[in-house]
């Protein structure tokens, strides 16, 4: 019998993780083999090479699944394990028979190897992927009227295109859920996009159209505003259909202040921008726009919500210095010839200057950033925009909670006293006399009160509680994209501190480290140009918000204060 000996080369087995910290949290879909993590727990790592940034591990209570890599930090890691001897001479194993299908490796308690989980995620990704396909045919609202499919990218519309990088529920009957982070986005960034921008890996065939000006001034970092400050509007929400009726959607007008025309846009048209947006602009926070729904789109109150959500993303979009400014965003804000809408998009879409390339359109300082001072502007970033994103999701849950609250318990309550008040007036009432009559209209009159204020409290959240999710919704998202940025900024001076050692070394020569180091400050530069702006925009934004929130609280309790004032009167 013949015995095969394999020799493995100990140098390339990669080094081994034991423990690993969590540095941001992640919420794990159901039934995905995914690891909720929470920041600051420890995770024990089983497996390494499940792929596209994935790594598998168990928690401190026993739980084992999923978790992005680049959501933790090494702790602790051992050398890898030197391979067996080889067996002895006529030595032979016997023949195992492997299942060959996903269900075979789960035949008794649904429990399985590492490599099982990591083909069952696979193979409920491919399932998930083919029923989103069919899913697809029979979204009218994506049909898109001006789009020419033959000419667009062909991963424009792919998979990740359908999975934002954390989806946020709003509204007052949606429950406060997360999805899963978009790790395959994130890596393609951070590796294929800006790693090759550092390193000057990029070959780039098309000039550079537009620029981006970054200012310093009293040690604060800014993006140059240029051009008048302009808003936008969007309204008119309307039902349009074509193919004789077989596709229908929705339109809303869009018209921006600088010029006043009016151009029509639909959902479809929306996401293709954000789209693109958030593939060109790598590290800007761009809001999210609202989810998707296929039943009910045609719902007045669904319309309405989703333009208020939309109002709010073009809102954002017209105050950003750049996004405000760039060719795609003005393209699809003032494009109203069909031809020229076809040609502008698959302009943008051919862009060459999205991910890492974008920075060759960004003009920093000539002043280099000290690095100590950088890395703790871009860790407090991580930290604020943490914190924050808990206490918005904290506080989204108490006003959900609340709106509920009114609109059921509140109002139950408040008819179950105009009860109480109805039924002792038609007991007053039915004494006939004089002396009591005046008593009964009092009673009746504030049955009627506690009834109407009942309405109140239905109808009140709509007016301040609704408003205010929709914001955080458009917060959260935003706040969600920190986590990539702060992991672009340490990828790129990670190349920094190498490439400054392999110079020390002699092995590369200082001007080609300087050259890795200016390229990473353009990045810095950009991150920290972006911070400022978002945190301007989080101090005036949130002080409007609570602002109207308690505006609006006080209207609402001085109307119910009002009411039984006015029932008061009646027994004086």
């Amino acid at each position: 019998m013949t015995v095969q000996y394999h020799i493995i080369d100990v140098r390339s087995v990669p080094h081994l993780v034991d423990e690993v910290q969590v540095l941001y949290d992640f919420d794990a879909q159901p039934g995905s083999g995914e690891l909720s993590v929470q920041t600051g727990e420890y995770l024990t790592v089983t497996r390494q090479d499940v792929g596209d940034g994935w790594w598998e591990g168990l928690n401190s209570r026993g739980e084992h699944g999923l978790f992005p890599q680049a959501y933790v930090q090494v702790v602790s890691s051992t050398p890898p394990q030197v391979p067996p001897p080889p067996l002895p001479s006529g030595y032979s194993e016997p023949t195992l028979d492997w299942p060959s299908t996903v269900d075979d490796q789960y035949t008794t308690n649904g429990s399985g190897s590492g490599g099982g989980i990591a083909s069952v995620v696979s193979a409920a990704g491919l399932v998930n992927n083919q029923q989103h396909t069919q899913q697809q045919q029979h979204f009218d609202e994506f049909d898109d009227d001006w789009s020419d499919d033959s000419q667009s990218q062909p991963d424009a519309f792919d998979e990740h295109h359908r999975q934002p990088s954390r989806s946020v529920e709003s509204g007052l009957n949606r429950g406060d859920t997360t999805s899963k982070k978009n790790i395959t986005r994130l890596n393609k960034l951070v590796k294929s996009g800006t790693e090759n921008f550092v390193l000057n890996l990029c070959k780039l065939n098309q000039p550079i159209s537009e620029r981006f000006e970054i200012t310093l001034s009293k040690n604060s970092i800014q993006w140059l505003a240029t051009g008048q400050a302009y808003t936008c509007q969007v309204a008119s929400p309307q039902k349009a259909s074509k193919l004789k009726g077989l596709k229908s959607f929705i339109t809303y007008q869009l018209t921006p202040s600088f010029s006043g025309v009016q151009v029509c846009r639909r959902y479809k048209h929306f996401d293709w921008l954000h789209e693109q947006l958030m593939s060109k602009f790598s590290v800007l926070l761009i809001p999210p726009l609202p989810e998707k729904q296929v039943s009910g789109r045609y719902e007045e109150e669904f319309v309405e919500h989703r333009m208020h959500l939309l109002q709010l993303w073009v809102s954002y979009i017209c105050h950003h210095p750049v996004l405000s400014r760039c060719e795609v965003w003005m393209h699809f804000l003032t494009c109203t010839d069909e031809k020229k809408w076809k040609q502008g998009k698959r302009k943008a879409e051919k862009d060459e200057y999205k991910d890492g390339n974008f920075f060759f359109t960004v003009s920093c300082p000539s002043q280099h950033l000290d690095f100590a001072q950088t890395e703790s502007r871009v860790e407090n970033l991580a930290r604020m925009a943490r914190s924050m994103e808990n206490a918005v999701r904290a506080f989204h849950a108490i006003a959900q909670e609340q709106a509920k609250r009114m609109m059921t318990t509140s109002k139950r309550e408040c008819a179950k006293y105009s009860g109480a008040f109805h039924a002792l007036g038609h007991a007053f009432e039915l004494d006939q006399d004089e002396q009591s009559r005046p008593l009964a209209e009092a009673l009746t009159f504030t049955a009627d009160c506690y009834e109407a204020i009942g309405q109140l409290y239905e109808s009140q959240p709509k007016r301040h509680l609704e408003p205010l999710m929709d914001d955080f919704f458009i917060y959260r998202g935003m706040l969600a994209l920190v986590p990539d940025a702060v992991q672009i900024h340490k990828s790129a001076n990670s190349k920094v501190r190498e490439h400054q050692k392999l110079a020390d070394e002699g092995k590369t020569s200082l001007a080609d480290a300087d050259l890795v180091r200016s390229r990473a400050e353009v990045i810095d530069y950009t991150i920290l140009a972006e911070t400022s702006h978002f945190r301007n925009e989080c101090v005036i934004e949130f002080k409007k918000m609570m602002a109207q929130f308690l505006h609006s609280e006080i209207e609402f309790y001085q109307s119910v204060v009002d009411k039984l004032k006015d029932a008061y009167q009646r027994f004086i």
